[in-house]
Formats: structure tokens, sequence, C-alpha cells
């Protein structure tokens, strides 16, 4: 029985290590933090697809991996992209804290949503194909936006307000299957 006990504790003690890992979503800057606490976090792309009059106008924040990012340079040397997500559940954890933040999206989503940002030079040599590498296909990205509709396509508009690239080895999609807010989580690992 004491040899049990041990091992009950020793695994509370283990899983509680790695859970505590956890932590809430970390915005990077001050004005990503600004979108985050006024954007909401539960209206999902197919919401805005059944009702877009309803959904019109509604500031939200999605996780989508980059599909396609197509730019170009503007005259006030600016470059101006029209980038294609597909869609992620996330859960707004992130382990780990800092630069070395991880996350784990589901593998499933809503489906596609665009958005039309523009992005200031830092250095004044980079172009449109900087951009595209940026923004390149397969990266994870956090995107504020205002809901403006769907396109012929099928795919929600967003408003550009504020979007983070995340580097695509600093996120998964295989290892929790999971949907809205309150849907049970599978563990995939």
């Amino acid at each position: 029985m004491k040899l049990l006990l041990t091992l009950v504790s020793f695994g509370a003690v283990l899983l509680a290590g790695c859970s505590s890992s956890n932590l809430a979503y970390q915005p990077r800057t001050e004005p990503e933090s600004r979108e985050f606490q006024r954007d909401s976090l539960d209206v999902y792309p197919a919401d805005v697809r059944n009702d877009p009059a309803r959904f019109d106008g509604k500031a939200v924040a999605w996780a989508g991996i980059i599909r396609q990012s197509k730019a170009q340079d503007l005259d006030d040397g600016s470059i101006h992209l029209v980038t294609t997500f597909e869609h992620h559940y996330f859960d707004w954890q992130q382990n780990g804290g800092g630069h070395g933040a991880h996350f784990s999206l589901s593998p499933r989503g809503e489906g596609a949503f665009q958005t039309d940002w523009v992005l200031r030079k830092i250095n004044p040599d980079a172009g449109a194909t900087d951009a595209e590498q940026y923004a390149a296909p397969g990266k994870l990205a956090i995107v504020y936006g205002v809901t403006e509709g769907v396109n012929d396509n099928g795919e929600v508009k967003l408003k550009y307000r504020y979007l983070r690239v995340i580097d695509a080895d600093k996120y998964t999609t295989g290892e929790f299957d999971y949907g809205r807010f309150g849907e049970p989580v599978v563990y995939l690992k």
C-alpha cells in the first residue's frame, strides 16, 4: 500500500510539474496586449460565415497557419500584403515563457480567413519578397482584426489591426485535438 501511495504521489508531482509550464498566452508587445484585451476570443470564422450581418464589425483574435501571402511594394516605402490563413482552434495557452514559448494548436479549425496588412520597412533594401518570406506559408499567426464579411471564396475577411507571426518550429498541431471553448480535449501523443 505504501508503495502504491508513493507511486501515486510521484505521478501527481510529475504531472503537476508538466502542467505548471503552461501559462496564459502572453502578448509580445504593448499594441498586441491592448488588442488581446479588447478582442473576442470566442467568436469563430463559422459564426461569421453563418451570419455575416450579425458579426459585421466584430473585433476578434484568431490563430491561423499561413497558407499564402502576396506582397506588393508601395510608393510610400511600405509593403502591402494579402495573407490567407487556415484557422485552428487555440486554447490561448503557451508552454514555457518568453521567446522560447511553444504553442499547441488543435489540428482542427473553421476554415480560411484573410486579411490585408501593411508592413513598414525597417531595412530600406527590404521588398515584397522579404515580406513574403516573413509571412511564409507554414508559419503561425495570431491575427487581431475586425470582421468584414465573407469573400467569394468563402474566406472570412478581417480588417487588420495587429498581427504576430510565429515561426513553424514554435507550434504543433499534433499534441491535442480540441474545438471551441468548453469542448472536450483529446491528447494525441
